[in-house]
């Protein structure tokens, strides 16, 4: 770490971590985007099987991650917080927390001597998770959100929605990362006429409607049986496989593979030639940065901040629910693909997403705020 660098404590306790890889691994790019030009601490309490804490420090990210018996629940979150910030070795100069849902008791307690600051990520605010919320709960999110100095949403849709429900006052809006020397186009061997499209996601259905996509691809095959449709997540993978298989689909036109590295899944997305989202609630996808970052064009549904970024330039919007417009978005690209230009799409994500462009962006928070 530089001794001249502002050294910010991050709180969340959405992070990738020995349990489950790929959580919050947004959070962990962000991280890695602002540690380009200041010093970051994570903090991360997490669910475990028992009591520890690891600590691991790459350049001027330093990951602490505090484990606790996932039966004590908020008591036990509590602790290994308090294990966690004894591990903080340098003065911070204000303190950064991610997805109020699950830091917001973090910031309240922080607040008390540091400037606070949040980055928001979760889609619930878009939908009737936040309804269902308990009163305290979302009490205590509310007061969190009034004592930030700077709410930082990732999409402007996003921060709209949260002022509109009382959380945040003002907001700037701070953009997801991608990791542009990662997700780099490749060029395709693809024949003009076929298309490979994929989709990556969680696989919950309730929000991605992974059901839809490969009704969609079922409808498609009958009248265009030039794609493939390639399904990867972290999520159950039976229940897919099974669909695609009862609608004759798997494995030559739908296939269906389960939770990868982000190594993987750049190199499928550079096999691939476009990514398919059918959502009925979103802020920004990650996944979308990246497939442009590899130069694909999207089809995706206008819901939550998609429409911020993708544009007839780089890309279909169709209505959620709609399943014939998705087919007609599958087909344009099957018989109309070179529309697209993958490197004008690529630029776009670096000039929009890549750790550079992000990472100044939060430096130039941070440098706003420590003057005032």
């Amino acid at each position: 770490m530089s001794e001249n660098n502002k050294h910010i404590l991050w709180v969340t306790n959405w992070y990738p971590n020995k349990h489950h890889r790929t959580l919050g691994n947004f959070v962990k790019r962000h991280a890695e985007a602002a540690s380009i030009y200041n010093d970051i601490t994570v903090l991360a309490p997490i669910a475990g099987n028992g009591w520890s804490v690891e600590i691991e420090q790459t350049n001027n990210l330093t990951e602490i991650r505090s484990y606790y018996p996932k039966w004590l629940r908020f008591i036990g979150a509590w602790v290994a917080y308090k294990r966690g910030l004894k591990q903080v070795k340098r003065p911070i100069v204000a303190v950064h927390g991610h997805a109020l849902i699950g830091c917001w008791w973090m910031l309240l307690d922080l607040s008390k001597h540091h400037k606070t600051l949040l980055t928001e990520h979760w889609a619930g605010f878009h939908h009737n998770d936040e309804r269902s919320l308990s009163y305290l709960k979302k009490m205590g999110m509310k007061r969190a959100g009034q004592t930030l100095e700077h709410a930082l949403p990732v999409t402007e849709q996003l921060g709209v929605t949260m002022q509109q429900l009382g959380y945040i006052n003002s907001y700037k809006v701070v953009a997801n990362v991608v990791n542009t020397e990662l997700f780099v186009p490749k060029k395709k061997s693809t024949s003009e006429d076929f298309c490979r499209f994929i989709h990556v996601s969680t696989l919950d259905d309730a929000q991605k409607n992974i059901r839809g996509i490969i009704d969609v691809a079922r409808v498609l095959k009958e009248e265009n049986s030039a794609f493939h449709l390639e399904i990867i997540g972290d999520g159950a993978t039976t229940p897919w496989i099974d669909m695609a298989e009862n609608s004759d689909l798997y494995p030559q036109w739908v296939s269906v593979e389960g939770e990868k590295p982000l190594e993987d899944i750049a190199r499928h997305m550079q096999q691939a030639d476009a990514l398919v989202m059918f959502s009925r609630y979103e802020n920004f996808p990650c996944v979308i940065a990246e497939a442009m970052a590899c130069g694909l064009p999207i089809i995706a549904t206008d819901v939550g901040g998609i429409s911020e970024h993708v544009t007839p330039s780089n890309g279909i919007l169709i209505s959620s629910e709609d399943k014939v417009a998705l087919k007609q978005g599958m087909i344009k690209l099957i018989t109309n693909y070179s529309q697209f230009n993958t490197q004008t799409i690529r630029q776009y994500a670096e000039d929009h997403f890549s750790y550079g462009a992000v990472g100044k962006k939060i430096a130039d928070v941070y440098a706003e705020l420590l003057s005032q």
